[in-house]
């Protein structure tokens, strides 16, 4: 019989993974995207509607206390989310996410 090897090391460097391999409920939600959101990149709640998230484009919707957490990636392997779609949100781990400049 063969022996079934599984590791809790998922591929370095997948976007909106969980870094260590430890995902469970209660360290993501889910919430309406309000617009094309990327996997592996931080969102916020929409100003207007507590029910859907956006991309920060402003410090103030970063430190404004509008967090939610890293876009992860979803079981199809999707690489963003589009307008209109659940994303899942981790809010709590380690994840593998997006660097950006600015």
């Amino acid at each position: 019989m063969a022996q079934t090897t599984i590791t809790s090391n998922p591929a370095v460097g997948v976007a909106g993974t969980f870094a260590t391999g430890e995902s469970t409920p209660l360290n993501s939600r889910s919430l309406e995207a309000a617009e094309t959101i990327t996997v592996g990149k931080f969102v916020v709640v929409t100003v207007d509607d507590a029910d859907t998230c956006e991309l920060p484009d402003a410090t103030g919707e970063v430190t404004g206390g509008r967090t939610v957490g890293v876009a992860l990636r979803p079981a199809s392997g999707a690489t963003s989310y589009s307008s209109g779609e659940t994303v899942t949100i981790g809010h709590s781990g380690e994840f593998w996410v997006v660097g950006e400049d600015t």
